[in-house]
């Protein structure tokens, strides 16, 4: 892979519409983006990276640091 997961997180993000630059200490929903936006981006971890995210996890999580340290502990 020749981006990083921070890098794949932050892109894919903006382009579903969330405000950009992204901060990762910003809530997810603080970034302009709704739920619908967050299933398709569980989506597009699953089909690019084969990290599967449930919604339950999706909700627990604080901000965007947080859904990169899951998406990198699930990669492990």
């Amino acid at each position: 892979m020749t981006t990083t997961i921070d890098q794949f997180v932050t892109t894919t993000l903006e382009n579903l519409g969330a405000v950009a630059p992204i901060d990762t200490a910003a809530p997810l929903m603080d970034l302009g983006i709704d739920s619908l936006d967050i299933a398709e981006f569980a989506q597009i971890l699953d089909e690019e990276l084969g990290v599967k995210l449930e919604s339950k996890d999706l909700k627990e999580l604080r901000n965007v640091g947080d859904l990169i340290a899951l998406i990198k502990s699930r990669q492990a």
